[in-house]
C-alpha cells in the first residue's frame, strides 16, 4: 500500500490521537509518576536489565519451570494492565467509530486496530532490547531449544493477552436503565451495575487498588501486633487508615470518567446525575467501611491487647470515612491538578482530625 493510501492516513490520525490522550493521562498522574521514578531510577540506572528479567530468567535458568512461569505471568499481567489502561486511546475515539462505518474502510478497520495494538505495545520493546543486549554480551545462560520455545510462547501469549485486554466487555456492560428506576430498588440496582462496571471494564484498576488498600491495613496490624509497636499503635493506625482512604478514593475517578459519556442521558432523567453520584459514593464508602470492619474484627481476635487498638481503628476509620466523600466531588475529579488537590485535602484532614 502506498503511503498516501487511506490505511496510512488513518493510521497516522489514530497514532496522533493515541499520543495526545496518553500524554494527558500521564500529566494527570504526573505527581505519582514522578515519585515512582524518583524511587526506582537509581536501581534502574545501576541495573537496567532488571526490566528484562521475565525474559532473562529463562535464559539464565532454562530448567526452572516454576520460576519461568511466574515471570511469564508477571509479564503478561503488565501487558494486560497496560492495554486496558490505554484501551480507549487505542480504539481511536469518536472519529475512529465514524470511520469504521464508511464502506471504504470496512476492510481496513481490523488492520488498523491490529496496527494500533502493536503501537501501544511499543513500550515493551525496551525490556526486549535490554534482554537482547544482555544476551549478546554473553550474560551467563544458554540459548538452547528450551529458551527459544519460551521466547516464542511468550511472544504469542503477549499478543493474545493484549488482544483480550483490548476487546474486553462491550459497552452493554454499562447499561444505566436503573437510573430511571423508582425508589430504593433502582438505587441499589445502580450500585450493582457499578460493581459490574468495575469487574468488566476496570479490573486492571479496581483489583490493584483493593489489594493495595488491604495490604496497607494488613501491614498496619502486623506492625502493631507482630512487630510489637503497641505503644505507637495510635499513630500507625491513623497513618494506615488515611493511606487506605487515599487509595480507595481513586475509585471516584473511575466512576466519574465512566459516566461522562452518559451525561446527556442522565440529565434527561429526574435527578439522574445526582442518583448516580450518590450511588458511587455509597459504593466507595461501603467498600472502605468493609475494609476497616475487617481490620477491626482482626483486632478483636487479639484479645485484651487488641481492644484498645480496635477503638483507635474505629475513631480514625470514622474520620477517614468522613473525608472520603469530599475526595469524590466532581470539581476535584475534573480538575487538571485533581491528584494534587486530593493530597492537600488528605494532609490537612490528617493533621486536623
Amino acid at each position: 500500500m502506498a503511503p498516501e493510501s487511506p490505511f496510512f492516513l488513518l493510521l497516522r490520525s489514530r497514532r496522533a490521537w493515541y499520543r495526545r490522550q496518553s500524554f494527558a493521562l500521564y500529566l494527570r498522574y504526573g505527581h505519582v509518576l514522578a515519585v515512582l521514578l524518583a524511587l526506582t531510577a537509581p536501581a534502574l540506572i545501576e541495573r537496567p536489565e532488571v526490566l528484562a528479567e521475565p525474559i532473562l530468567h529463562a535464559w539464565r535458568h532454562p530448567g526452572d519451570l516454576l520460576g519461568n512461569a511466574a515471570w511469564a505471568c508477571a509479564w503478561l499481567g503488565c501487558v494486560f494492565a497496560w492495554v486496558r489502561v490505554h484501551r480507549p486511546f487505542i480504539a481511536g475515539g469518536a472519529l475512529a467509530t465514524y470511520v469504521r462505518s464508511l464502506p471504504e474502510t470496512v476492510r481496513a478497520a481490523p488492520l488498523l486496530d491490529g496496527a494500533m495494538l502493536l503501537v501501544s505495545l511499543q513500550i515493551f520493546l525496551v525490556p526486549i532490547g535490554l534482554a537482547a543486549w544482555t544476551i549478546a554480551r554473553g550474560g551467563g545462560g544458554g540459548a538452547g531449544a528450551a529458551f527459544a520455545a519460551y521466547a516464542a510462547a511468550l511472544a504469542v501469549l503477549t499478543l493474545v493477552v493484549a488482544r483480550l485486554a483490548l476487546r474486553g466487555a462491550g459497552r452493554r456492560a454499562w447499561t444505566p436503565a436503573a437510573a430511571a428506576g423508582p425508589g430504593g430498588a433502582g438505587f441499589f440496582c445502580l450500585v450493582k451495575l457499578q460493581c459490574i462496571v468495575l469487574a468488566r471494564r476496570h479490573p486492571h484498576a479496581a483489583l490493584p487498588r483493593l489489594a493495595l488498600a488491604g495490604a496497607i491495613m494488613a501491614t498496619t496490624l502486623w506492625l502493631v501486633f507482630g512487630a510489637g509497636k503497641l505503644a505507637e499503635s495510635s499513630s500507625f493506625v491513623k497513618v494506615g487508615c488515611w493511606l487506605a482512604v487515599a487509595v480507595m478514593s481513586g475509585f471516584h475517578y473511575l466512576f466519574w470518567s465512566t459516566r461522562q459519556p452518559l451525561a446527556p442521558f442522565l440529565a434527561s432523567l429526574p435527578r439522574g446525575t445526582l442518583r448516580m453520584a450518590l450511588s458511587e459514593q455509597l459504593l466507595v464508602l461501603g467498600a472502605t467501611g468493609l475494609l476497616f470492619a475487617g481490620a477491626w474484627a482482626a483486632c478483636l481476635l487479639q484479645g485484651a491487647v487488641g481492644s484498645p487498638v480496635a477503638a483507635q481503628l474505629l475513631r480514625h476509620g470514622a474520620a477517614g470515612l468522613a473525608v472520603l466523600p469530599v475526595l469524590g466531588l466532581p470539581l476535584i475529579q475534573r480538575h487538571q491538578d485533581g491528584m494534587l488537590v486530593k493530597v492537600a485535602i488528605l494532609v490537612a484532614s490528617f493533621l486536623l482530625l
